[in-house]
């Protein structure tokens, strides 16, 4: 605590635990307000992507080799052609390459 409060320390700490509540109530609306706003702009290009068994679909896959890391960023490599073959859940599926089971935000149709 500062030394020269000009008042008693459990008056500062009490005003102090005020303000920090004022400052949580506000964080928590604008959280909430924000998000919102996110949401928003994301919906607004995001899309569906629905495949069925058969389809041709490429994805990327991370090499793990150090020797692909150029700078902070390591490089991508695009698996082509893989197939469908089973719907896995709500946002996976998987291909006819055993080693990879594929979320759905991965894949790009190759139509």
């Amino acid at each position: 605590m500062p030394p020269t409060l000009g008042k008693c320390p459990t008056e500062y700490l009490k005003e102090l635990y005020d303000n920090l509540e004022i400052a949580k109530k506000y964080a928590a609306a604008h959280s909430k307000r924000m998000q919102q706003t996110y949401v928003g702009r994301y919906n607004t290009r995001a899309r569906d992507k629905h495949f069925e068994i058969g389809d041709q679909v490429n994805s990327p896959t991370q090499l793990k080799a150090d020797s692909l890391l150029v700078g902070k960023v390591r490089l991508r490599w695009w698996v082509n052609p893989l197939y469908i073959v089973m719907w896995l859940n709500w946002r996976a599926y998987a291909t006819n390459c055993t080693q990879i089971i594929c979320v759905i935000s991965t894949l790009r149709s190759m139509k």
